[in-house]
């Protein structure tokens, strides 16, 4: 059996793998693998470079035991056994970006290119996957956090995050046990989010009605809805449905990665019908921009409102660094909304099961963490709640 060495092509229909076999040529697309759906290109080329090297492998293999039969080319875990860690990272994201969200896999992401840099400054870029110990990680994870002057909080969530990635390695048989699990987390002492008083409630309300009324009306349906402020820019119209006074937000955008729907209280409801939503494409969405990818500088075009184009995730909190902190001076960041409208829910009698629900919290316990002491004390007559109160 003679064969040509396997060659990555970036042709514009697909990418894919070429060679042939006792003159016979093969395309290799891999589609089972959907490594044409990865967006990055340089990710997309890592993960092609892996599949040609497990190729090779088989090819020279099947040469070797002068096999005449076709073989199947299909992967075999153990070829993990030539992995580095940090290949084996990227394998192991990719594995995971098919079963979760993409504020998940975001998060996933950004844990492994910290790790990655961590790996390079240890020396650790030939250390083979299948010989990394739950030492390695830690010193890896402490080169990160000096690296990325990381809180204790900061750290435990990668850490976490690097549990996730791990895991898709001994799900693939590429390690047999994890060894970034059973790790020490530093204890981080949980911290009462600040949240603005009524009076400074009052004055952020008139600011942003004089300054951006649209912004304005995103961070209205932040109080209300406790929807996070990432998960706001993900949101589109035709996730919304006023006649049942629902808002859905799809599994793939939430932190829990399950579909949650959403209550829309009587102020709510009378700002989006003033939005006049029911007007434009179901595909636009609530909170966008009419600046299209390719534009420069976003100031430029109408934001926040219904439009085709999504904005920035990292938007909203410049703009409320811009208006609040900087602006009045009020030190209260802007995920401190969603622990307002808790706060108001419950001191007009809103029971705390209903506020679980609405804000999609897993127990009572994650509920409680934005209602105040003083505030689950109170019994105040339900009623309607209002952003200015």
């Amino acid at each position: 059996m003679r064969f040509t060495q396997p060659i990555i092509v970036k042709a514009a229909k697909g990418w894919h793998i070429k060679y042939s076999i006792d003159g016979k040529v093969y395309r290799k697309y891999f589609k089972e693998l959907r490594l044409n759906r990865i967006k990055d290109l340089d990710e997309r080329e890592t993960a092609f470079r892996f599949v040609l090297e497990q190729l090779k492998a088989k090819l020279a293999q099947e040469l070797a035991n002068k096999n005449t039969v076709q073989p199947s080319y299909v992967l075999d875990n153990s070829l993990g056994d030539e992995w580095t860690l940090s290949q084996a990272l990227d394998f192991a994201l990719e594995k995971k970006k098919e079963k979760i969200s993409r504020k998940t896999y975001h998060d996933y992401k950004g844990t492994v290119k910290f790790v990655k840099s961590a790996i390079v400054s240890l020396g650790y870029q030939k250390l083979p996957v299948k010989e990394t110990t739950r030492k390695h990680i830690k010193f890896i994870m402490e080169q990160a956090r000096k690296e990325r002057k990381w809180s204790d909080f900061a750290y435990n969530k990668n850490l976490g995050y690097l549990q996730g990635v791990m895991s898709a390695l001994v799900k693939w048989f590429v390690i047999e046990n994890n060894p970034a699990h059973d790790q020490e987390t530093y204890k981080v002492e949980k911290k009462i989010t600040e949240t603005a008083t009524p009076e400074q409630h009052k004055q952020i309300a008139k600011c942003l009605k004089e300054r951006n009324y649209d912004f304005f009306r995103y961070v209205l349906t932040l109080f209300h809805t406790g929807i996070r402020p990432e998960e706001l820019v993900d949101l589109k119209l035709s996730d919304i449905d006023l006649k049942r006074r629902e808002i859905t937000l799809k599994a793939e955008f939430t932190k829990t990665d399950k579909d949650r729907v959403v209550a829309i209280s009587p102020e709510l409801y009378d700002y989006l019908i003033d939005m006049e939503i029911e007007n434009c494409p179901k595909s636009f969405y609530l909170f966008g921009t009419f600046k299209s990818p390719g534009e420069r500088y976003l100031a430029h075009f109408k934001n926040y409102v219904p439009a085709p184009y999504r904005m920035p995730r990292s938007h909203p909190t410049r703009l409320w660094k811009i208006y609040v902190k900087d602006g009045l001076k009020i030190d209260v960041g802007l995920y401190s909304n969603k622990h307002a409208g808790a706060n108001m829910m419950r001191k007009l009698g809103v029971s705390r099961d209903a506020i679980k629900r609405n804000f999609g919290h897993a127990s009572l316990d994650m509920t409680d963490i934005y209602i105040t002491e003083e505030v689950l004390l109170e019994e105040i007559k339900k009623s309607d709640i209002r952003f200015e109160d």
